[in-house]
């Protein structure tokens, strides 16, 4: 086979897999979408309101959702969750909104949308599709957990620890390690207490449960790892 008989089998093989990703997304989305009247609904047994869309540089834009902080007292406490997303080229012909899910720990869904949206999704995806992406309960903008008072203190404070991509080698350098977490672990746990005790799988599935604020429903969900399951 010659190199340009290659490059048009190679181009035509990636032409049918974004076909196919676009025809299924388009069955999710129809399946799973509703109405435009179901922009609004309920978190747990709270009502929600709409979401108010602003421009926020690039072509993207942003939003901030107040969530409960306590899915068990849902007219408690509440949390803030911001978004982003980048509106689908071919509003004309828009079929629903595509959810990334940043998957973790601590990464920001915001930064993912607004860095990558463009480079990893195709043209075909993002013409029929607004992708949206959110910074996960207590992560960047949806109220940051902060454990330090400055970034001197995180700086000595993590001073010797073998930190990503590094990992520490043998059973002296793990306990050490385990015990320095545990104690990472105390020093947030004080100022942060609230929404620490509020960021498990579960209420961040919780919070993705966007029947309500988003436009026209639920949606199709991209992640990384495994998604959080349903919450009931």
């Amino acid at each position: 086979m010659s190199h340009a008989d290659g490059q048009q089998t190679l181009g035509l093989f990636l032409r049918r897999r974004v076909t196919v990703l676009l025809a299924v997304l388009g069955m999710t989305a129809t399946v799973l979408t509703g109405g435009a009247g179901s922009a609004r609904g309920s978190i747990g047994t709270g009502r929600v309101p709409a979401l108010h869309w602003s421009a926020c540089g690039g072509g993207f834009e942003c939003a901030s959702l107040a969530v409960p902080l306590d899915y068990d007292h849902p007219r408690g406490d509440t949390t803030s969750l911001a978004l982003i997303r980048l509106p689908a080229a071919d509003q004309r012909h828009r079929i629903g909104s595509l959810l990334i899910n940043p998957g973790g720990p601590g990464t920001s869904g915001v930064e993912r949308v607004r860095e990558g949206a463009r480079q990893r999704l195709p043209q075909v995806v993002r013409d029929r599709f607004d992708v949206v992406g959110f910074d996960p309960r207590g992560v960047a903008s949806s109220s940051l957990i902060r454990c330090f008072s400055s970034v001197a203190a995180q700086s000595r404070f993590f001073a010797g620890v073998p930190l990503f991509p590094l990992f520490p080698v043998g059973h002296r350098e793990q306990v050490a390690f385990i015990a320095k977490m545990a104690e990472l672990g105390g020093i947030c746990l004080r100022n942060n207490a609230a929404i620490m005790q509020r960021m498990s799988t579960a209420n961040v599935a919780r919070d993705m449960d966007v029947r309500c604020p988003m436009p026209r429903g639920k949606m199709p969900c991209s992640g990384y790892g495994p998604l959080p399951p349903r919450a009931r």
